[in-house]
C-alpha cells in the first residue's frame, strides 16, 4: 500500500510532544505578535483544553478559535484583547472550536470566518472562504479529513495555525464520511509537509518546532494501522466491535466512540481500495 511516505519509524512514539498543563485562562506568548490562552473547561478528547489564539495586527487582535462558549474563557479573550477583535477565524465547526463564537461576536462585532462549507451557524456574520484567500494577513488553507470544512491558516513567516489536523500529543480522531475523511486526511497531511512551515500551533496541546518530524509521523502511523487492520481482516465476518477489540485498546470508556469511526474510516479507505468490504455490517478481507 503506497501512500508517497517512508514509513520506516524504529519508535512510534519518538515524535510525540507533550507539556505539563498551562495556566488556565491567563495570555500565554509564544512568539512574536502571537499568544495563547488555553480553555477553563477541557474533556477527554481536548488534552490540557482548547487553545485559543491571538495574533496581533496594527489595527488589533485576530482571534482563532474562541473555544466554547464558556464565560470565563470568553471574558479571559476580552481582557485579554480589550474587545478590540478584527476576526474570528475557525479551523472546523466542532463546538470545542466554534461555540464561543457567538458570544464573542456580539460582545465586538467581529466577523466570524470559516470554511465554505461549513455548517457554522448562519445567524451569525459568517464570511466564508476558498482555499487559498487571505484574511488579516493570514492565508486560508484547506486541510479536509477530520472534519470536511478544516481549515488551517498560514502567516508570511512560516507559522501554520494547525486546529485538529495536527497535534504533538495525540493523533487526530477521523471519523468516516459524510463528517471526515481518511484519504482527504492523509493527502492533508501531505499538503502540510510539502509546505516546510517552521512552527506549527495546534488547537490543543503545545507549540510543534519540528513540523517534518512530526508530520511525517503522523502520515506513517496512518499507512501503518492501515496495514495493521488489513492484517486482521479474514475471510470470515468481522463486525466493527470485534475488530476494535483487536486493533485498539479501550482502557478509556470515554474514546470507545472516537475509535470505532476512526476504525470505520479505515475501514473504507480498505474498501475504497478494494482490499476489504463490507455485507451487512461484518468486514471481510477481499
Amino acid at each position: 500500500m503506497c501512500y508517497g511516505a517512508s514509513c520506516i519509524m524504529s519508535n512510534r512514539n519518538a515524535w510525540k510532544v507533550y507539556e505539563p498543563p498551562p495556566p488556565k485562562g491567563e495570555p500565554l506568548c509564544v512568539t512574536t505578535g502571537i499568544r495563547r490562552i488555553v480553555t477553563t473547561d477541557c474533556g477527554p478528547m481536548t488534552y490540557h483544553g482548547t487553545n485559543t489564539w491571538l495574533i496581533q495586527t496594527e489595527t488589533g487582535t485576530i482571534v482563532i478559535d474562541p473555544g466554547s462558549d464558556h464565560p470565563g474563557h470568553i471574558n479571559s479573550i476580552l481582557n485579554a484583547t480589550g474587545g478590540n477583535i478584527e476576526y474570528i477565524l475557525i479551523t472546523h465547526w466542532h463546538a470545542d472550536h466554534y461555540g464561543g463564537a457567538r458570544e464573542l461576536q456580539e460582545q465586538t462585532g467581529a466577523p466570524v470566518a470559516v470554511h465554505k462549507n461549513s455548517l457554522a451557524n448562519e445567524q451569525l456574520e459568517i464570511i466564508r472562504l476558498e482555499d487559498g484567500d487571505v484574511i488579516g494577513g493570514l492565508q486560508a488553507i484547506g486541510t479536509p479529513g477530520h472534519t470536511l470544512d478544516h481549515i488551517c491558516f498560514a502567516t508570511q513567516n512560516g507559522v501554520l495555525f494547525t486546529g485538529d489536523h495536527i497535534m504533538g500529543w495525540s493523533t487526530s480522531v477521523v471519523p468516516p464520511a459524510p463528517e471526515g475523511n481518511l484519504r482527504l486526511y492523509m493527502e492533508s497531511l501531505k499538503l502540510v509537509l510539502s509546505r516546510k512551515d517552521a512552527l506549527l500551533l495546534p488547537a490543543h496541546g503545545p507549540p510543534l518546532h519540528e513540523p517534518q518530524l512530526v508530520v511525517r509521523a503522523l502520515l506513517c502511523r496512518r499507512i501503518e494501522r492501515l496495514d495493521e487492520i488489513r492484517a486482521l481482516l479474514t475471510k470470515r465476518p468481522l463486525t466493527l466491535d470485534a475488530l476494535a477489540l483487536r486493533a485498539y485498546r479501550l482502557a478509556d470508556k470515554h474514546k470507545h466512540e472516537a475509535v470505532r469511526l476512526t476504525l470505520l474510516s479505515h475501514l473504507e479507505e480498505l474498501a475504497r481500495l478494494n482490499i476489504a468490504r463490507c455485507v451487512e455490517e461484518a468486514w471481510y478481507l477481499n
